[in-house]
């Protein structure tokens, strides 16, 4: 490949001074033109000084890139495709992407290769001093757009607005014990979800420096308005010094699994289905609650609840089941728990407005250290058809009146088996029955010093000892 030239033609060799002085000219024509070329045996100097124009045209034959300055052929990116090096390759180590190749990397390139996400394939850079909100968004943007999973991995990363999720999407750490930690600034929400799709977060931690400013949220979950999402699972999240861990309405068959947390204001986690009252069927499971604000688990509306194998450690209430206007049916199950250090009940069953109706609660081989083992507070009508409580165990507490079962506003009762410790504080009593409670049997429960049990429900047989 040589320059275009022009060279002086000799007409005849009559002057030979004109002669000589044309033919050297069109030498040194010459010389500067193959200098200019591109030499095939490398002769130097051979590198380009302008844009190479193939016009469309193809290079061929090329070997497999050694080096980063190197081309790679088809074959070879192909390669790395399957063996998942394509991002690593062009976004951890700082190659640019041309705007032509941001379809193929950023989409095609990750589907093909189903790989996992990381924030630092995206900028991240989980240091604890950087801001990585922007980084952390792009990533779960790219989650959602590609539907490709995402690897949170070890980092503590710095966040100073809410991460968003607005899609189907699925993130997994590496661990639950700081490994992938989100560090908000107290007065925002961390993580919000609002989205009809499903959502799988596990093995993080969520962990405000400083106590969480009130109304904020640690992670939000909720579907848009007149609508609700299955099937969403929330496993293994640590969720630290939030004012409210944890916020779930308008969904339905979701899970809420081996979650560690700790509020400093208000409610650990408060669930509801705005779009349908009855609609719920969740999981609460192996979740640990520690020195909580408020409630540990305060349930307003949505169907049923599972509540399983959970600790709660100092807080207000422990699981609060506070209905909602237009509630007809619903069932609690809580077994297998212990509540310890809890200022006022283990568990509270509740109208918000005197209106509303649940259909059955059930609590067994349970563990009560509190003022109040199970209470079901008075109201205008009986509201509650079914109550269930078996095989439980409550110490009391130094207050007056601490009571094990304080049951009213219950259609049918049945209270059988269990041990019953008095704390020391006056008047201490196993059971308090309503009148509000209809028919049902109560007794079987073991231990001594306390004052005697108040019945006063209509049809209720009790059954000794007590």
């Amino acid at each position: 490949m040589v320059d275009k030239i022009t060279l002086t033609n000799l007409v005849n060799l009559t002057n030979q001074t004109t002669a000589v002085n044309a033919i050297n000219s069109n030498n040194a024509i010459l010389t500067t033109a193959m200098d200019n070329t591109l030499s095939r045996d490398g002769t130097q100097p051979n590198t380009m000084s302008a844009t190479l124009d193939m016009n469309s045209n193809r290079i061929i034959n090329l070997p497999s890139a050694t080096s980063t300055t190197e081309p790679i052929t088809l074959s070879q990116f192909n390669s790395m495709i399957a063996s998942t090096q394509v991002p690593n390759g062009l976004v951890s180590v700082g190659v640019p992407v041309s705007a032509a190749m941001q379809p193929i990397v950023n989409s095609s390139t990750l589907v093909a290769a189903g790989i996992q996400l990381t924030p630092q394939m995206f900028g991240a850079l989980g240091n604890g001093v950087a801001d990585d909100t922007t980084a952390l968004q792009n990533w779960i943007n790219a989650i959602q757009s590609t539907k490709n999973p995402g690897l949170f991995t070890a980092g503590v990363y710095n966040i100073s607005s809410t991460l968003n999720i607005t899609a189907a999407c699925t993130i997994k750490g590496a661990g639950s014990n700081l490994a992938a930690a989100i560090i908000p600034s107290p007065s925002i929400t961390a993580l919000s979800i609002n989205t009809t799709q499903t959502v799988h977060l596990e093995s993080f931690t969520i962990q405000y420096n400083s106590p969480a400013l009130t109304g904020t949220v640690g992670l939000s979950k909720t579907s848009p308005i007149g609508t609700q999402s299955l099937y969403d699972r929330f496993i293994n999240i640590v969720i630290f010094n939030a004012f409210t861990a944890m916020a779930i309405d308008r969904c339905v068959s979701y899970v809420i699994d081996q979650m560690l947390i700790n509020t400093t204001g208000a409610n650990a986690i408060i669930i509801a289905n705005t779009f349908n009252v009855d609609n719920g069927d969740g999981c609460v499971t192996n979740c640990t609650f520690v020195a909580i604000g408020a409630d540990a688990i305060l349930y307003t509306s949505g169907g049923g609840l599972k509540v399983s194998n959970i600790k709660v450690s100092t807080a207000g209430q422990g699981v609060v089941l506070d209905i909602s206007s237009g509630v007809v049916s619903g069932d609690l199950l809580v077994t297998n728990s212990s509540f310890e250090g809890i200022t006022g009940s283990s568990i509270l069953l509740e109208r918000q407005t005197n209106s509303g109706s649940w259909i059955n609660v059930l609590v067994n081989n349970c563990e009560f250290e509190s003022n109040y083992g199970i209470v079901v507070s008075t109201d205008t009508s009986s509201w509650l058809s079914n109550l269930t409580a078996s095989n439980n165990i409550w110490v009391g507490t130094s207050i007056a009146n601490s009571t094990m079962y304080s049951i009213d506003s219950t259609i049918n009762i049945s209270i059988i088996g269990g041990t019953a410790t008095a704390g020391g504080g006056t008047t201490p009593r196993k059971f308090i029955i309503g009148s509000g409670v209809s028919t049902g049997v109560i007794g079987a429960i073991s231990g001594s010093g306390f004052t005697s049990s108040i019945n006063s429900g209509t049809g209720v047989t009790t059954i000794a000892p007590f």
